[in-house]
């Protein structure tokens, strides 16, 4: 008798166990690197400099300096920043 309730023991207990399958976990997702997508801005070249006369210095001292103009970028079109005495710092 002993003996076959140790049998339905293990019978009931293998079929319980027979049920539970290990699964492991899923694996993580993908990871996902953003980049920058380039800019790539087409303007058209600088048009040629222009030739300023370099006029007096407003002031007689030897630290201003004449500074030529030159063409800048406004995001829509080429702009001349004429040229301008500067104070020189060294």
């Amino acid at each position: 008798m002993i003996r076959l309730r140790s049998l339905m023991f293990v019978g009931a207990a293998g079929g319980v166990l027979a049920g539970c399958v290990y699964a492991p976990p899923p694996p993580p997702p993908p990871r996902v690197v953003y980049r920058p997508a380039p800019v790539v801005v087409s303007r058209p070249p600088p048009p040629p400099v222009i030739v300023e006369q370099v006029p007096a210095p407003p002031v007689a001292h030897p630290y201003w300096v004449w500074r030529p103009g030159a063409w800048h970028w406004n995001g829509y079109r080429w702009v001349w920043a004429r040229g301008r005495y500067v104070e020189r710092l060294s």
